[in-house]
């Protein structure tokens, strides 16, 4: 079985485990930034994950098969791997907007 076809046969599951997983690692990639800890170990899996999410979505378009899903998808994937890039590229720009965006919550 080709990425084509699997990509096509499991979408739900794909797409149910791919949202869910791009939106925390950028979560988590902001409040890492604050926190000091190593960007890296969240930043790289969850670019990854967004390569993985525009990738699924181009799969459609390949077919023909655009909807407003397949443009927000790739929407999706390309916010969360910009923010993930700049997070390992520009951390202390994260941390900038993150302290106007996010509350202080763990101070």
């Amino acid at each position: 079985m080709d990425w084509l076809t699997f990509s096509h046969a499991y979408c739900t599951t794909i797409c149910a485990v791919l949202l869910p997983a791009n939106v925390l690692a950028m979560v988590m990639a902001l409040f890492w930034v604050r926190q000091s800890y190593p960007i890296w170990q969240v930043a790289i899996p969850g670019m990854l994950l967004a390569y993985l999410l525009i990738l699924h979505a181009l799969s459609w378009v390949i077919v023909g098969m655009v909807m407003g899903e397949t443009y927000l998808l790739i929407s999706l994937g390309s916010v969360s791997f910009g923010i993930n890039g700049l997070a390992l590229a520009r951390p202390e720009l994260i941390n900038q907007w993150s302290k106007q965006l996010i509350p202080k919550i763990f101070s």
